[in-house]
């Protein structure tokens, strides 16, 4: 009998660290994964916002994220972007006559549904600001084989001279 309870010991012990090195492993690639998904959202905000006057005539793009300059290594992957990319520390928003640039900006995000554990889909909250208007919403974006790509964007919250507007999307 206690030959039995050994066994089913020994099966539940190797069950708890097959679950560790696997969840091991997806926490080993998520921050690659999240600067991933960080650069899907930077690359698709600039293309959205290109209509904008204020997008096409900026000098240059910042970049924030959650408040903080995102990482030398990321700031990399745009080093041939056609606008110069810059750092969000950099942005001057109080002085309007002399800002030329756009902020690109990535208030919070997290993974959501399964993609705390498969890292597929995310729910970022962010957009851009520039002169004294801006645009911020909620995109929820699907990673597939071919990489992140947006999947819905949620509501939607327009700026102009720093009066808030909720508009649809």
């Amino acid at each position: 009998m206690h030959k039995k309870w050994y066994l089913v010991l020994a099966i539940v012990i190797i069950l708890l660290l097959d679950t560790a090195c696997i969840l091991f492993l997806f926490d080993k690639y998520a921050p690659q994964e999240a600067l991933n998904l960080f650069e899907a959202f930077f690359r698709c905000s600039m293309s959205w916002n290109k209509d904008s006057l204020l997008v096409q005539d900026a000098e240059a793009y910042f970049f924030e994220i959650e408040g903080k300059d995102p990482p030398s290594e990321f700031m990399d992957r745009f080093a041939k972007h056609p606008t110069p990319v810059k750092k969000g520390s950099d942005f001057v928003e109080d002085d309007f006559d002399k800002n030329t640039g756009t902020l690109f900006s990535i208030t919070s995000w997290r993974w959501i549904g399964w993609g705390w554990l498969t890292r597929d889909h995310a729910e970022i909250h962010g957009g851009y600001e520039d002169r004294g208007s801006g645009y911020y919403a909620t995109y929820i974006f699907k990673r597939d084989r071919k990489g992140w790509a947006l999947d819905n964007v949620g509501p939607v919250l327009h700026f102009d001279n720093f009066i808030l507007t909720p508009q649809s999307p």
